[in-house]
């Protein structure tokens, strides 16, 4: 079975703004005792891009590219020699260099493994992308995080891939959607154990197109973000969606990683939610 990925928008926008996880305005005795996260880079970090595949050669992931694996076939032949779609569709090397690239990336030092699920029509096969969750789940890589910008409608089997691979110790970090409904009609984004991720816009209010509602944690950039694009080995453009989103927050769970290695995913989210506070950003469950 296959479904179409979450719309990936492309627009001539200027860059990503409306929030910061850095500056707190106060800070409480326990606040200050508390781990500094700001200056990590997620080294040490694995992380796991579910998606189109990452373009290899691209300058944002130079010494930081870990093995890519494909979870179905035929690839097309630009998915099989420069490991993402080219010119044009390639949706991973952009979410890639938002969680680590080395240009605009969260953590730029986390080490990259780009999983081949989707092709590069945008469609989605339910069985190569629980394959794939179940993959990482089974590794020995850890401190690990799953990137899913992907979604649609219910689909139990991944959902439950989502809950054995935190179970298993895996941060799973989802995009909400695009639709601009409620976020927990949609999979994976209503599973309860992933940090899902809605997209704020320049101004720092939730974005017009992105999914909403109790099942969304955080509102992170996902309007106008710079990102790396396949179409070339060094070319960027401009990424619209709440897949650009999630990538961030996956960046911020590697940079707690970094620092507290050993961390539960609850642990990481515990501490997500308070950099979050700190952000002026729309609160989790805003509709």
């Amino acid at each position: 079975m296959k479904r179409s990925i979450i719309a990936l928008a492309i627009a001539s926008l200027s860059a990503c703004g409306g929030g910061d996880w850095e500056e707190p305005s106060s800070l409480s005795p326990a606040e200050e005792s508390a781990p500094d996260f700001s200056l990590s880079t997620g080294k040490g970090v694995h992380i796991a891009i579910i998606d189109t595949g990452v373009r290899r050669d691209h300058r944002d992931f130079v010494g930081h590219l870990g093995p890519s694996y494909s979870f179905f076939s035929p690839l097309t032949e630009a998915q099989g020699t420069v490991g993402d779609c080219a010119p044009y569709g390639g949706h991973g090397t952009s979410v890639a260099s938002v969680a680590a690239g080395l240009t605009w990336g969260i953590a730029k030092d986390a080490t990259i493994y780009p999983l081949t699920a989707v092709n590069c029509a945008g469609w989605v096969y339910i069985s190569a992308i629980v394959n794939a969750i179940d993959a990482v789940a089974a590794s020995s890589l850890r401190p690990a995080i799953i990137n899913l910008s992907i979604g649609g409608g219910i689909e139990a089997a991944i959902d439950a891939a989502v809950v054995r691979a935190v179970a298993a110790g895996v941060v799973v970090v989802v995009a909400a959607g695009n639709e601009a409904k409620d976020a927990c009609l949609s999979t994976p984004a209503r599973v309860p154990e992933a940090i899902t991720v809605g997209a704020s816009d320049a101004a720092g209010k939730i974005a017009y197109f992105s999914n909403v509602g109790p099942c969304v944690d955080y509102y992170l950039p996902g309007s106008g973000v710079m990102v790396a694009s396949s179409y070339s080995s060094d070319a960027i453009t401009v990424g619209v969606g709440t897949s650009f989103a999630a990538p961030y927050a996956t960046g911020w769970a590697a940079k707690v990683l970094e620092i507290l290695p050993h961390a539960t995913p609850a642990e990481v989210k515990y501490w997500l939610d308070r950099e979050y506070a700190k952000s002026g950003l729309p609160p989790s469950g805003s509709q």
